[in-house]
């Protein structure tokens, strides 16, 4: 089953700025970079919303900046959509939601011995998005996925779903990497770097219900798979139409560098000229971009935003397919390692 779905508004907060590809770039060249991001820069934002006696954790404003800041793109609000309509879907790379943190390392302070899992509080991994459901009174689905560096993309394929399966007409997809100084030596040790945060607003049959022009269309197949015949299609090269009567377009090679980041990886250069990817930093050969959501990038005069990834593992002779959906504001990148086949999907919009 497929489906069209609008990314009508995005957010990406960094500690460079509202920008991941300038971090990586600055952490390429050795500068010095602030871990955290500056919450202060956003304290009118945060300041126009009623969220209670109780003081925010940093996880919490983060996400609250990343949602006012996209809702306002894409227009969206429970003035407009039915809130029963609203969903909430969340990424979250190692659980470390501050509350959870704090209690953590006061307890393993007074007595390690008696440090349990079991008599920790909050540890629901479903908390994040319940509670900004709750802020922004959207009563339709909220699920937080912790699971490393893929957290993000499960959130995306999860949100598609439910547009799908008409259980929200209007899904929050969001990602975050936060920076915990009590965890920091452990974090580092595995790559963790700075903190991130993105936003997406997703819309499912978008074009019939508004004029505004969306910043791109995202195809979804149910379960987030392409089928056989489509995944043979993409890796041959050739146009061809597929059994969704979807015309690929032919293969071609784009020099260009693109800047990612790599949660729990360290950040990394990939280049893709002539069909050869190569690491230009970096000695292992698993490469993921993870929770790096509206990511903002320029691939030969074309500005995109990802959309979603997957874990890859990359050795050098890995088969890798670049290639153009044609007639479509998608690009696909398809790289078939060990027999396993990756998609990430970006929106494409060319300069002006």
């Amino acid at each position: 089953m497929k489906a069209e779905i609008a990314v009508t508004g995005v957010c990406v907060l960094s500690s460079a700025g509202e920008t991941l590809s300038v971090l990586c770039k600055q952490s390429i060249a050795e500068n010095e970079i602030a871990l955290q991001i500056d919450l202060q820069t956003y304290e009118r934002e945060l300041s126009a919303v009623n969220t209670g006696a109780h003081e925010l954790y940093r996880i919490q404003k983060l996400l609250l900046v990343a949602f006012l800041k996209a809702s306002k793109m894409a227009g969206v609000s429970s003035s407009n959509v039915l809130s029963e309509k609203i969903g909430v879907f969340l990424g979250n790379s190692y659980g470390l939601e501050g509350f959870k943190s704090e209690f953590f390392r006061l307890y393993k302070k007074s007595d390690p011995d008696l440090t349990s899992p079991t008599l920790f509080p909050f540890t629901t991994a479903n908390a994040l998005a319940s509670w900004l459901a709750i802020q922004i009174e959207a009563k339709g689905p909220n699920l937080t996925f912790v699971s490393g560096c893929t957290s993000s993309s499960q959130a995306i394929l999860a949100a598609c779903d439910a547009l799908v399966s008409n259980e929200c007409e209007v899904a929050f997809v969001g990602g975050v990497n936060l920076v915990n100084h009590d965890f920091h030596d452990v974090l580092s040790a595995s790559g963790f770097r700075y903190e991130s945060v993105g936003m997406l607003v997703l819309e499912k049959q978008y074009e019939k219900v508004s004029k505004k022009q969306p910043l791109a269309f995202m195809k979804h197949w149910q379960n987030g798979m392409l089928t056989q015949e489509e995944v043979d299609a993409i890796a041959s090269g050739k146009s061809i139409t597929d059994v969704n009567n979807k015309k690929f377009g032919n293969y071609k090679t784009y020099p260009s560098e693109v800047v990612c980041l790599g949660n729990n990886l360290g950040e990394s250069v990939f280049t893709y000229d002539k069909g050869n990817f190569e690491m230009s930093s970096g000695h292992r050969k698993i490469f993921s971009l993870g929770n790096a959501v509206g990511n903002m990038f320029d691939v030969a005069g074309i500005m995109g935003v990802v959309l979603s990834i997957e874990l890859l593992n990359m050795p050098r002779d890995a088969d890798c397919h670049f290639f153009d959906v044609s007639g479509d504001d998608i690009l696909l990148l398809d790289m078939d390692s060990s027999g396993s086949v990756v998609t990430i999907v970006i929106s494409k919009n060319k300069h002006g």
